[in-house]
């Protein structure tokens, strides 16, 4: 019975922490598209490897900002995940 609540708390929190992400991605991909297309397309003709750097911390920026996010709202929420 306790392994099933156990179980069952993951599952919500794993859904929980999907749809998180799922919002902050959209969100991050229209910012993006929005404010920095023109700014790294031109940067892409006149400066691939600029580029990829560029590109590579946005990347990691991004996944920090989730990883802080997720933390801040399921600590926040009390969606901890579950100990085994």
């Amino acid at each position: 019975m306790v392994k099933r609540r156990k179980i069952k708390k993951m599952i919500r929190t794993v859904i929980i922490e999907l749809l998180i992400y799922f919002t902050v991605v959209v969100a991050y991909f229209y910012f993006v598209l929005r404010y920095l297309r023109d700014w790294l397309g031109t940067l892409y003709a006149n400066d691939l490897v600029m580029y990829a750097v560029i590109s590579l911390g946005l990347i990691v920026a991004q996944a920090i900002f989730l990883e802080i996010v997720t933390s801040f709202l399921l600590s926040y929420t009390n969606f901890d995940m579950v100990e085994t």
